[in-house]
């Protein structure tokens, strides 16, 4: 097992690299297991993170979803091919045949070939309910077949959290924590969509903009139960590592189960700058397969936070590594950092690696705003006005303000999209996203091209589609 100062040796760099305000550790190697923590709760205070500190631990909770799951599988209350509609009536894709098809396992592993796009995905208000992924998941853009490949979506957990609500006949955390969490001695980790409680210790997400310093913002799921919206530390990671390396707590989930979320589900696409090895997704674990064996991780990336849980499975060692900045090359490269050190191999360059990787997908979101500069040139201006309210099927209704301060982008059901809009050329805007959460986590900008055609005036907003003005 690493020491303490080891491992101090490794984030130290980190840290100052990426300028992460905190940082909590859970590492596990066989019997041994080592929980710290590193910075500051609040850069604007001096309060320690240490290993009861909570953080939200953002995708990283999807493996909950599919755990609690599992247990409900366990216990023959559902079965992994049970039909979506058989527990969720109200569940509705884009063809009526898909819909009776689906199954929990399209649920879990992400086959539902929808594109992640715009507020449904991620960052709806959270007072916004379940009915909405019921009314406006079957209008969002399709990407794959049904069944044809993994295509991450987020609205996929959400109704796993429900259907598990409904046979469990309980809300979802009250489930999670009867079935998961206290049996595993979790005592600080639960599910909380929206706006986060108070809390004896927490580490606050933070963002950097205009080359300042780590900033606070108010803590924010822009998820829903299910999806993410976990709250946990480092003392509680540990026991949740040793769960699923199959190192204690059996029995609280079968072995068959454990196997079942680990099985690729999907077929594995290669990964090029990972060595070509194949990336694929079980229930609520991206797996991989690499030189050294295969490994089960998964990222989380929220308003201000970055976190990542990396097992091997091979030799039985895992890490968690939760920081209060929305970093995701940091806590990726610090994570197989330690998984390098726990297995005696040289050191890699991961911060580079996963740099590059950033980088390529910041050119590929510049490339998709240059297409909607270029591709819709062609596309007159509307002839009125252009504010007013605009409705788009999968993301609702989206309205263009004009006051004191110029125009804005406003999106009923999702605040955190909302932008203040400046016009670049001709018929099309540039929109600064007014929430700094938003700002920091994506290019702290969208493209906006306002048109008119045979449907009368039209929104093409970047990353979400076509919105219709309401008459």
């Amino acid at each position: 097992m690493l020491s303490a100062d080891q491992v101090g040796g490794l984030v130290a760099p980190i840290m100052q690299r990426f300028s992460l305000p905190g940082l909590g550790l859970a590492i596990v190697r066989g019997d041994d297991g080592l929980a710290l923590g590193f910075g500051v709760e609040d850069s604007g205070r001096s309060s320690p993170v240490g290993p009861d500190t909570a953080f939200q631990i953002a995708s990283c909770g999807k493996a909950y979803t599919a755990t609690a799951a599992a247990t409900l599988v366990d216990a023959d209350e559902l079965g992994w091919d049970t039909p979506v509609r058989d527990v969720l009536p109200e569940f509705r894709m884009h063809d009526e045949r898909l819909s009776g098809l689906a199954t929990v396992r399209d649920l879990l592993s992400m086959r539902l070939g929808y594109l992640p796009k715009g507020p449904l995905n991620f960052g709806s208000n959270p007072e916004l309910g379940l009915d909405a992924v019921f009314e406006r998941l079957g209008h969002m853009e399709v990407g794959a077949g049904f069944r044809e490949q993994f295509i991450y979506l987020n609205p996929a957990y959400a109704l796993l959290a429900e259907i598990v609500s409904r046979r469990a006949g309980q809300p979802f955390g009250d489930y999670l924590a009867r079935a998961v969490t206290r049996p595993l001695g979790q005592t600080r980790t639960f599910s909380r969509a929206g706006e986060a409680p108070a809390m004896p210790s927490h580490a606050l997400p933070h963002v950097i903009l205009d080359d300042a310093g780590p900033t606070p913002i108010a803590p924010l799921c822009g998820g829903r139960a299910g999806e993410g919206c976990i709250y946990s530390t480092p003392s509680d990671a540990v026991a949740w590592l040793r769960l699923h390396l199959g190192l204690d707590h059996v029995g609280l989930v079968s072995q068959a189960a454990l196997t079942e979320m680990r099985r690729p589900q999907s077929l594995g696409l290669p990964s090029p700058l990972l060595g070509n090895n194949f990336v694929t997704y079980g229930f609520g674990w991206q797996l991989r397969d690499t030189p050294h064996g295969q490994i089960a991780l998964h990222e989380g990336v929220e308003f201000g936070v970055a976190t990542f849980t990396l097992l091997d499975l091979t030799r039985r060692t895992g890490v968690a590594v939760y920081a209060n900045r929305n970093s995701g090359p940091a806590v990726k490269a610090l994570a197989y950092a330690l998984i390098d050190a726990l297995a005696g191999r040289a050191p890699s360059d991961w911060v580079s690696l996963f740099e590059s990787l950033a980088a390529n997908e910041r050119a590929a979101a510049a490339q998709r705003r240059e297409r909607l500069l270029s591709d819709r040139l062609h596309r007159p201006p509307p002839s009125a006005d252009m504010t007013g309210a605009y409705l788009h099927p999968a993301h609702g209704v989206i309205d263009i303000v004009e006051d004191a301060g110029g125009l804005e982008l406003r999106f009923r059901d999702a605040r955190a999209y909302n932008a203040a809009l400046r016009p670049i050329q001709d018929n099309l805007f540039e929109g600064r996203f007014l929430y700094p959460g938003m700002r920091a986590l994506t290019s702290g900008r969208t493209l906006l091209r306002v048109f008119s055609d045979a449907g009368g005036p039209a929104l093409d907003i970047a990353d979400i589609g076509v919105a219709r003005k309401l008459a």
